[in-house]
């Protein structure tokens, strides 16, 4: 048994915005809405990238209602019909009209699979706990301390001068 961690990574810095953990074989889609919502209320979302796991109308029409653009890939199975989701049909038209156009947007995918290879040579691919619980709070301290990381790093590369105390 083992756990798994669904996050959203801001796409320039790397900074995990949004996590969820669940059990190892839990599937993608179900996490979007509450990733999608998390980030949305703390950040300024414009754009969302998630892999083809996360691809269903109720995804994207979600992402849509909160203004946010989704640039998930599409199945191959997958149909243009917006069956009461147009963004479903407008997506998958830019999908099938404009390939480069939309790999371009896609593209920033890679930043999140950066962040877990930061997170995982960082601190380490496994867990050393045994229960469900104390897994969770050892994954989400791992993502607690990457972000420190990255916030201690751009303070350094940006130059910028902070006074603690003053703080």
């Amino acid at each position: 048994e083992y756990r798994k961690a669904h996050c959203i990574y801001g796409t320039y810095s790397n900074i995990v915005v949004s996590a969820i953990t669940t059990e190892g074989t839990a599937s993608d889609s179900p996490r979007f809405k509450e990733l999608l919502s998390t980030a949305s209320k703390n950040f300024n979302v414009e754009e969302v990238v998630a892999d083809m796991g996360y691809s269903s109308r109720d995804n994207l029409k979600y992402a849509n209602q909160l203004g946010i653009t989704p640039f998930i890939p599409f199945k191959k199975n997958a149909k243009g019909k917006s069956m009461g989701a147009r963004i479903w049909h407008k997506m998958y038209k830019y999908f099938k009209e404009d390939p480069a156009g939309f790999l371009k947007h896609y593209h920033q995918r890679s930043n999140a699979e950066s962040g877990f290879f930061m997170i995982k040579q960082r601190f380490g691919d496994f867990v050393s706990t045994k229960s469900a619980t104390s897994q969770d709070s050892e994954i989400l301290t791992k993502i607690l301390c990457h972000n420190i990381c990255v916030l201690i790093q751009e303070i350094f590369l940006a130059g910028l001068e902070i006074d603690f105390f003053f703080c």
